[in-house]
């Protein structure tokens, strides 16, 4: 006959009774380990292993009517952009027994409104959300679901219930100030299907070139189909057909960048004598192409850690910043410089 004793399930309370602690320390140990002492925690720890303990994940949800899930809902997971953020949301969940529910919406508003009508279903104790933006608005699902949302990417003015990321206007506006900074006039911008974070882009760089005085709407070119390396080449040899005394370029993205310095490569064009090349994100590639990248550099990580921060501290009953700017930094490498006056 089986020995019952080793057969039974492990439970919270006999953790507890092992490490001489009261059950709602052994769950504060697990889920919010920053409300717990290192040492405490420490133990606690020591007994869940040696014990193998494993959370019932489905008694939790019915005692809560919550289950222990973060939704988190991205338009593209396996864009550099995204998996960085999603890292950084890792790295502060890990740490804790809720788990992380992802889903990719594919820049499609619809794919975006059918997920989150999933998550409905699923009772999610937090959504993290890098919207997409477009004719269908989908706020009104977000508001249903009575859990913290985190909004990213973007400081919006009107956040559902939180927001963190950055001014893509002043950050568009600040990378287009250095290139006129070194010299350059014929400034292009060249961008594809970025939405609503494009189009703030966009008012930013026309902004700071208004404020020049050396605007010219021939030198914004791009595709809502265009994106990638292969895209930037392509949509830069459009531009110089009908641009030919472009000086610089803003990239909408490092991918784009990088296609525009392979095909100033194949043209004979230096960089950055006869074109400047700024690029948006500073993906890892940036530092290390020739020649390395000027770019737009955004704490992606730092972004989704301090997201998937801010729905377990509204969890716990704190009540975090409604509305964190992360800032961003321009990073100026090899391929801009001043040029002589």
């Amino acid at each position: 006959m089986p020995d019952k004793r080793k057969s039974s399930r492990v439970t919270l309370g006999d953790v507890a009774k092992a490490a001489g602690v009261s059950p709602i320390t052994v769950s504060r140990a697990l889920r919010n380990p920053d409300m717990v002492s290192a040492e405490l925690r420490e133990r606690v720890m020591s007994f869940v292993e040696q014990m193998g303990y494993v959370p019932d994940i489905a008694a939790q949800s019915l005692a809560s009517r919550r289950s222990q899930l973060i939704a988190v809902l991205v338009p593209a997971m396996t864009n550099y952009v995204f998996s960085e953020v999603m890292n950084g949301i890792e790295a502060r969940v890990r740490p804790t027994d809720f788990r992380l529910l992802y889903a990719n919406s594919h820049f499609d508003p619809c794919e975006e409104a059918r997920h989150l009508k999933l998550f409905l279903g699923q009772r999610p104790i937090g959504v993290i959300i890098a919207g997409v933006d477009g004719p269908q608005d989908n706020s009104a699902l977000l508001s249903r679901m009575g859990c913290p949302v985190v909004q990213i990417q973007e400081i919006r003015e009107t956040a559902l219930d939180m927001a963190i990321g950055f001014s893509h206007f002043d950050a568009a506006a600040a990378a287009t100030h250095h290139l006129v900074e070194c010299g350059y006039r014929r400034i292009a911008l060249l961008g594809g299907n970025l939405g609503v974070r494009g189009e703030r882009r966009l008012l930013g760089y026309r902004s700071e070139l208004e404020r020049h005085g050396i605007f010219d709407p021939a030198l914004v070119h791009g595709s809502a189909v265009f994106e990638g390396v292969g895209a930037g080449a392509e949509l830069f040899r459009d531009l110089l057909e009908r641009v030919p005394d472009v000086d610089a370029v803003l990239c909408q993205t490092d991918d784009l960048a990088l296609g525009v310095l392979f095909e100033c490569q194949r043209q004979g064009r230096r960089v950055p004598d006869d074109i400047g090349v700024c690029g948006f994100n500073d993906l890892e590639f940036a530092q290390g192409c020739v020649p390395p990248l000027t770019t737009v550099q955004v704490p992606r990580y730092d972004m989704g850690y301090r997201a998937a921060d801010m729905v377990i501290a509204a969890r716990s009953g704190a009540r975090p910043e409604s509305r964190v700017d992360v800032g961003f930094q321009i990073m100026v490498r090899g391929s801009t410089k001043k040029r002589p006056t």
